[in-house]
């Protein structure tokens, strides 16, 4: 279902995750198909459709990165080193 929701950077990874856990699979597939309009799948937009405020950015920024993400964001800066 990821696949469809706009996730454009690590903020919206997380905050898609937190309403995951909030509301479930089931009520995201129903906001993508309440959206409206030119309205697109970001999470803010899904949030709005369900009534849910989404936690700060500094909110998101407290919990854990998980080690995958931690690792390929590490690679990711070694590879632009490399390149610079």
């Amino acid at each position: 279902m990821s696949e469809t929701i706009i996730l454009a950077n690590e903020r919206d990874r997380r905050a898609y995750a937190w309403l995951l856990a909030r509301v479930g699979a089931e009520a995201i597939r129903g906001a993508i198909g309440q959206l409206t309009g030119a309205r697109k799948p970001y999470v803010s937009n899904l949030a709005k459709v369900l009534g849910v405020k989404l936690p700060t950015a500094a909110e998101l920024a407290a919990e854990p990165t998980d080690r995958e993400t931690a690792r390929a964001r590490i690679a990711d800066l070694q590879a632009a080193i490399r390149r610079s």
